[in-house]
């Protein structure tokens, strides 16, 4: 019986023990000679009666909060029966709050009942209320009365328990009351330092992607200028069961990689094959050379607690056996386009260029075999399309919001990175699929081609654009706004723009015209969603600098901007749980 079910009960049969021993005085009253025991009985009546209202005050402060409703809280309290007292969400809620205290709640709650239970026997009663002398005779039911009524050590000893485990219950609550704010802040304090780490991982690793995929020496073919790579994009976690790790807890990342074919072949064709990268990191050690560092690492994999000279691993890493025997890749284009019918490790890459860390990316193939004739589609290109035959018209509005989360997560995963162009916009979001596929559903965004072994790190540049009497602290999340803006309405921005605009197709007519339509963003979607784009747009964030990789910023990016539209993601989607 849980907590909250067991609480209803004893109510219940407080009330039936108040009633009863109030009945039971009125048939004391009908023997001219029992003064002196109805005046005491009227004493335990009143006392019982006290405890009840103790109880029923200790009840609705201990559930306020838990029951969310007044009007259901106020039932349950008439009610003693109601389903209120059976909700599994009720109980949940209420161990949270008890914590340790739970099972001595528990306990001091069935005592309690045991002895009402007990009281509404020696007055007759079931702990339902029903009469359980009504076959006796008339002198057996007075005998029994006189017993009940004489017994008064018997009374005295049940009532002083039921005091006792009223205080009890009462002091228990009150300390739960007491501790539930200090808790609650020290359980969101050490989950923003969960989430800080997590998103250090995650920003972290998605750098070294970049220089293993893009600007590293991992592509030794002649045919390199005709690689081009692109990160998936995904939304970040808000809830600590969500966060995406593989079971020996390395983070997952999904890569696309193209090749286009030689002419001799195929003219022109564009052959890409996707795959997944485990990634996971340990400190490197300064003295130890590449390969000895590759080995060291794999050690470390094979035996957690080795000694003090090997790598310090970051996170517990319980390697399966694929991973245990997994060999680094020497020639990646071979690998990759190398035609094969399993989807078994490739093996693993490594971050030369991190001299403070130890990257290693693991990768599988998601394709067993590489897909040509593929389609790639950016974001602005399904805008502009018309509203009959774009995807994007027939969208409802938890689907748009499903597609901003990815944007507002990804901005905060790889702004400042090389992946995120400091001015991107809906033309670098694109989406593929094979030729003759079914439309692809705006559901899993990449980011445009990186040519690979190009060091192009031109997104790191943190120059402030001043427009007009604003200035834009941060071009990504500005971006971000701009792209809101376009999604909100199903049109690229070149369509929004009015004359009174600008006109010129520059960054202060995109700003004239996103202040313009912030209003309308309000009407189409709704409060927390203009208040998102505001936030993007005004950037009204009281730091000294909005560079993302300050922790405090991260923390007011997740919190302002991507948490409120998971919020409304879950209302609209019928779901009331928060963060």
């Amino acid at each position: 019986m849980s907590g909250i079910e067991i609480a209803g009960i004893a109510l219940a049969v407080f009330t039936v023990v108040s009633n009863g021993i109030s009945h039971f005085v009125q048939g004391v009253k009908t023997i001219k000679y029992w003064r002196r025991y109805r005046i005491k009985l009227q004493g335990y009546a009143a006392n019982m009666e006290t405890q009840r209202v103790f109880y029923l005050d200790t009840l609705e402060g201990l559930l306020d909060g838990i029951v969310e409703s007044d009007k259901d809280l106020a039932e349950m309290m008439a009610k003693p029966g109601a389903l209120g007292w059976q909700s599994e969400n009720y109980d949940k809620r209420l161990r949270q709050r008890l914590g340790r205290s739970y099972d001595v709640y528990l306990r001091t709650v069935r005592e309690m009942y045991e002895n009402l239970d007990s009281l509404c026997g020696q007055l007759g009663l079931s702990s339902t209320g029903e009469v359980l002398w009504n076959e006796y005779s008339i002198v057996d039911r007075e005998m029994q009365r006189l017993k009940i009524t004489v017994s008064k050590n018997v009374h005295q000893r049940l009532i002083a328990d039921i005091d006792t485990a009223n205080k009890n219950i009462r002091e228990i609550t009150r300390q739960s009351s007491y501790l539930e704010p200090i808790r609650e802040t020290r359980r969101m304090n050490d989950l923003n330092r969960h989430w800080n780490r997590h998103l250090k991982l995650i920003r972290d690793h998605a750098a070294s992607l970049y220089r293993v995929f893009v600007s590293g020496t991992n592509w030794k073919c002649r045919c390199k200028s005709r690689h081009a790579v692109s990160l998936r994009l995904k939304s970040h976690p808000t809830l600590l069961e969500e966060i995406s790790l593989t079971a020996d807890n390395r983070l997952k990342f999904r890569i696309l990689l193209s090749n286009i074919l030689p002419s001799k072949s195929l003219p022109g064709t564009l052959q890409w094959q996707e795959i997944e990268t485990r990634s996971s990191t340990s400190m490197r050690h300064p003295m130890k050379s590449t390969a000895s560092l590759i080995q060291m690492y794999r050690d470390a994999n094979l035996n957690v607690a080795s000694s003090t000279k090997t790598a310090t691993l970051t996170s517990c890493q319980l390697p399966d056996s694929s991973i245990s025997s997994a060999t680094a890749i020497k020639n990646l284009c071979n690998e990759v386009w190398r035609d094969t019918h399993s989807s078994e490790m490739m093996g693993f890459l490594f971050d030369e260029e991190n001299h403070e860390q130890n990257h290693e990316h693991y990768l599988y193939r998601v394709d067993t075999l590489p897909v040509y004739n593929s389609q790639s589609r950016s974001l602005h290109d399904v805008l502009s399309e018309t509203r009959e035959n774009s995807p994007l018209g027939t969208l409802l509005k938890r689907e748009r919001l499903e597609l901003a989360i990815i944007l507002t997560s990804s901005v905060l995963h790889l702004e400042g990175t090389w992946w995120l162009n400091s001015q991107w916009s809906s033309h670098d979001i694109h989406f593929h699929r094979r030729l003759g596929e079914e439309p692809t559903p705006l559901t899993h965004p990449y980011l445009s081609w990186r040519q690979c072994a190009v060091a192009d790190k031109s997104s790191t540049s943190t120059r402030k654009s001043t427009i007009g009497s604003g200035t834009i602290r941060n071009e990504s999340l500005f971006a971000l706004g701009l792209t809101l803006i376009e999604l909100c309405f199903g049109k690229p921005f070149s369509a929004l723009r009015r004359p009174e605009d600008g006109d010129l197709l520059d960054e202060a007519t995109n700003k004239n015209c996103a202040f313009r339509l912030l209003a309308f963003v309000y009407d189409e979607m709704d409060g927390v969603y203009g208040d998102v784009v505001r936030r993007c747009l005004f950037q009204a964030f009281d730091v000294r600098v909005l560079n993302f990789n300050i922790e405090e910023v991260q923390n007011r990016v997740l919190e302002d901007i991507v948490v409120p539209l998971v919020e409304n993601l879950k209302i609209s989607k019928g779901d009331s749980g928060t963060r």
